[in-house]
Formats: C-alpha cells, sequence, structure tokens
C-alpha cells in the first residue's frame, strides 16, 4: 500500500480542483471528507486518496467523457448548481435525488463512475495490506439466552463450543490474547503505528477496563454506551430540537457535526477527534444507537467495518431497560426525564435482542471482502457455551470442541499470527 497522503495533516490542494470538476451530485461527499480529513480513519483516507489519485491520472476531457453519462441523468433530475448544495450532503437534496423517477439509474451510474476512476489509481493504492481479522460477540452472564434461539441463530454457519472454567474476564482475556503477545513475543495485532482504529471494543455495559493493566487502552477504540451517557443525553436534548422541517433539520444537523463535543466526551479516549465525529455520525444515522445500548453495540461494529476495517473487533452486548410507559422511544425521547418511574432492567428482552444483534454484526463483516476469511467467534457467558465461524475451506479436524478462557484467547493470537 502506497503510504502517500495518508499521513498528511491537509489534503493536497489540487484535490478541491478535481472537486468541481465532478458531477453536481458527487460534490457534497467529496467536499466533506476534504473538509473532515483530519477527523477520517486511515482507511478512509485510503480509499480517498485512491479516488483522486485516480482522477488525477485521466485528462480533463477522459474525465468528462467518464462522467458525462452521469451528468446526462442529473439533467433530467432537474438537478443545477442553484438547486444543489455542493459543499454538505443534506436531508432535502437527498429527498430530491430518491423522489427521482431517475434515482436507480442515478445510483447505478454513480457506483461505474466511481469504479472506473478508482480502478485509475496507481496499483500501489489499490492494494491493501492482508492480515488475518476477528471479530469476537460476548454475551455477558447476565443475559439469559435461550439456548434454542442461539443455537438457531448460528447452527448453520458455525461450529458448536464448550466454554470451561471461568468466564468472569472473558472479554479482557480475549482482548489481553488479541492485542498482547500471549507470552511469544509476537503481538496478536501489529501495533507498531499505534493506530488505534485497527483494534476495537464497543460495549453495552460498564467493563472495567482497568482490571486488565496489560491491555494497552492508547491502542484501540472502546466505546462504552454507558461511558457516554453524558454525551448522549446532551446531543439528544439538542437533537430534540429540530422542527419537522427539512431545510431546519439540515441546519442542526449541520450544527450538531459542527459542534465541540469534547466537554461530554470520556476523556480516556485515545483518539478525540476521530472517535467524536465517528460516534456524531452514529448517533445522526439512527438505528436506535441513541437510546438502546445493544443497538449502539450492533450499528457501532458496523460502521467501524465499513469506515476503518479494523483487524480485531470485540462487540460486547449487555442489559437494556424495559420502556417505560407514556414515554417514547420512537422520537428518542430521554425516558428519564419524561418519566418519573424507577429504570427496570429488562434481562428476556436484552437477551433476545442481542442474539439477534450478535448475527447481524457477522452479516455486516461479511459485506467487505477484507471479512470473508475472518474468524468469528459468539460466546453466551449464560450458557457457557458459543459458537465459531470458521472461513469457507478451514480445516476442522482438529479442532478441540471445548475451550477455557486463556485457551480460547491463545486460540485468536494463533489465529491472527498465521500469514
Amino acid at each position: 500500500m502506497n503510504d502517500k497522503h495518508i499521513q498528511d495533516a491537509e489534503p493536497p490542494r489540487e484535490w478541491q480542483k478535481i472537486v468541481s470538476q465532478m458531477p453536481f451530485t458527487l460534490r457534497p461527499s467529496l467536499n466533506r471528507e476534504l473538509s473532515e480529513w483530519e477527523t477520517l480513519f486511515p482507511f478512509e483516507r485510503i480509499m480517498v486518496a485512491t479516488f483522486f489519485e485516480g482522477a488525477q491520472s485521466l485528462s480533463a476531457v477522459e474525465l468528462r467523457t467518464l462522467t458525462a453519462r452521469l451528468r446526462a441523468i442529473e439533467t433530467k433530475m432537474n438537478i443545477n448548481r442553484s438547486s444543489f448544495d455542493e459543499q454538505v450532503d443534506t436531508v432535502e437534496d437527498s429527498s430530491l435525488l430518491a423522489r427521482s423517477a431517475y434515482y436507480g439509474e442515478w445510483r447505478t451510474q454513480v457506483q461505474i463512475v466511481f469504479d472506473a476512476i478508482e480502478s485509475h489509481a496507481p496499483a500501489s493504492f489499490r492494494e491493501l495490506p492482508q492480515c488475518k481479522r476477528v471479530v469476537v460477540l460476548l454475551l455477558p452472564q447476565d443475559l439469559p439466552v435461550e439456548a434454542e434461539a442461539f443455537t438457531a441463530a448460528w447452527k448453520s454457519v458455525g461450529n458448536a463450543l464448550r466454554i470451561t472454567g471461568s468466564r468472569d474476564d472473558l472479554c479482557g482475556v480475549l482482548l489481553s490474547g488479541g492485542i498482547e503477545s500471549n507470552g511469544s513475543g509476537n503481538a496478536g495485532v501489529n501495533q507498531s503505528d499505534k493506530d488505534p482504529s485497527n483494534i476495537w471494543l464497543f460495549d453495552a455495559g460498564d467493563w472495567q477496563a482497568n482490571a486488565f493493566p496489560s491491555i494497552r487502552m492508547d491502542a484501540l477504540s472502546h466505546l462504552s454506551f454507558h461511558e457516554l451517557t453524558p454525551f448522549k443525553d446532551r446531543f439528544l436534548a439538542e437533537l430534540n430540537t429540530i422542527p419537522r422541517d427539512m431545510s431546519a433539520a439540515d441546519k442542526t444537523m449541520t450544527a450538531l457535526r459542527q459542534t465541540d463535543w469534547t466537554e461530554w466526551c470520556p476523556t480516556n479516549w485515545s483518539d478525540q477527534k476521530r472517535l467524536q465525529r465517528f460516534v456524531v455520525d452514529l448517533f445522526l444515522s439512527g438505528n436506535g444507537s441513541l437510546i438502546f445500548p445493544n443497538s449502539f453495540v450492533e450499528w457501532g461494529a458496523s460502521e467501524a467495518f465499513r469506515r476503518a476495517r479494523p483487524q480485531f473487533v470485540v462487540a460486547r452486548f449487555g442489559m437494556r431497560y424495559k420502556p417505560k410507559p407514556f414515554s417514547s422511544i420512537a422520537i428518542f425521547e430521554n425516558q428519564d426525564k419524561v418519566s418519573t418511574l424507577p429504570d427496570q432492567d429488562d434481562p428476556i428482552g436484552s437477551a433476545a435482542d442481542a442474539v439477534i444483534l450478535t448475527k447481524y454484526v457477522w452479516l455486516a463483516a461479511q459485506r467487505y471482502s477484507e471479512y470473508k476469511e475472518a474468524l468469528c467467534l459468539c460466546i453466551s457467558e449464560h450458557l457457557s457455551s458459543g459458537w465459531m465461524i470458521l472461513p469457507p475451506g478451514a480445516d476442522l479436524k482438529d479442532l478441540p470442541s471445548q475451550f477455557s478462557a486463556q485457551e480460547l484467547a491463545h486460540f485468536v493470537t494463533s489465529w491472527m499470527q498465521q500469514q
């Protein structure tokens, strides 16, 4: 992989000129990527650089010819400089595109244009480093997972395994096995560049990282639903000020993206700017991540796959409260503000949600070629069992049927060290 531009504090100025040569509907996302360069993860920068390096290799005539079909569709959709915001993606413009009879044709042509431009980038930009990847999905002890539901979710793709011994520290032991050397002197994950976007922990509860001093918290991205409570409460209050009007919504959402949320963010974040932008985008994209801890974990992991392509991901699900009567989770109200009733855990509902959402995380990873050969573990501490999903064609004849936490950590480390 070519590191040109990836470590730069700012994108090259000549890229802005390329944006002005693109069809109107491509400009908002490109402009946003350039303006938010410092908050892009390394993988995102690679993708942006690949696009612009490919575009720079084309002459003005070649670029115009390549995008001619897309420009013609924009004309049919009545899109022009005065009708479309070129600087940011807006709800109003997205609605304009989606309502058009040419929307399907437009989406197809956008993909054709991007694929063609990226194919002209130097091969060194398009060849990403290969590595073994691991996805760990944890259902903690306090979730009373039903064995039948757990088996039904994974039996068609996984191999059953038993967990022996203590499971209390399973999350920390697996993280230690993936991140640290496991006594061999060879780290499971390459941390030489100290890039925290290569290792993620999404936690629905309150996992205590300080119980494992060997884990280098500065070398991973740790997002805890519990620790984000001040951030969520403040963000939710601001989000609910949006009038039911698209233009007003665009202004408010832009303001939310531009707000400095540092005061409400966890102080132990190793990568404040990037994680802050990631969480803001996560909350604005919906999917219940502002309200439900397990939705936060599922959607967060899915977005991390898309935007960062990490090598090691742990998604730890957990307990949610029962929805309170006469409150409205449908419009994301803070139930603590609108109801004086005490919070009540919902273990059965939480367990049922989590079993389904673990499968969604794995399916989200499978969308990307980098995870076709990944190892996936889904473990229920309550059942002392789990499922191991290996790539197609993997040799299973020597695979044990039971593991202690330490043995499982060693297996993960060995897997990641394979070439």
